[in-house]
C-alpha cells in the first residue's frame, strides 16, 4: 500500500515507553513508514494502572532512535471506576476483584477500562 508522501500518520496505542514486544512492533512499523518518507508520530497513553497482575512494567531508558517521534500522554482524567482500579493496584488486591471492577466499568461506560477522555489529547497540536 502506498500513501501520498505529504500525509501525516498518527499511531495511538498503549504506552510506547514500555519494554514489550508490541512496542517493538510499533517501532518497526513507524520506522518502515518513515523510511518511505511519511511524517509519523507514535502517541502512547500512559495509564495509571497495571494491565495485568503478572506484567512487570519495565520502562525503556531510551525510546530507541525514534524518541523524537514518540509522544506520551498522561491519562489525567480518570473516571470513578478507573480510580478504584488504581487503588486496587496499589493495594495489590486479588485479580478476581479487579475483574469485577472491569466488568462493572463495561456495564456503566459501555467500554473497557482503557477508556480515554478526549481532553487528554488537548496537549497535542
Amino acid at each position: 500500500m502506498t500513501f501520498k508522501k505529504q500525509e501525516s500518520i498518527l499511531i495511538v496505542t498503549h504506552d510506547l515507553t514500555l519494554n514489550r514486544v508490541f512496542t517493538s512492533r510499533y517501532f518497526s512499523f513507524i520506522s518502515a513508514l518513515k523510511a518511505e518518507g511519511h511524517n509519523v508520530k507514535g502517541i502512547g497513553i500512559d495509564f495509571a494502572f497495571k494491565p495485568h497482575p503478572i506484567n512487570d512494567l519495565d520502562k525503556f531508558k531510551k525510546i530507541s532512535d525514534l524518541e523524537e517521534d514518540i509522544v506520551t500522554i498522561k491519562h489525567r482524567k480518570l473516571n470513578s471506576i478507573q480510580k478504584l482500579l488504581v487503588f486496587a493496584d496499589r493495594l495489590n488486591l486479588p485479580f478476581f476483584l479487579k475483574k469485577i471492577l472491569l466488568a462493572w466499568h463495561i456495564v456503566v461506560y459501555k467500554t473497557d477500562q482503557w477508556r480515554v477522555d478526549i481532553a487528554d489529547f488537548e496537549e497535542l497540536n
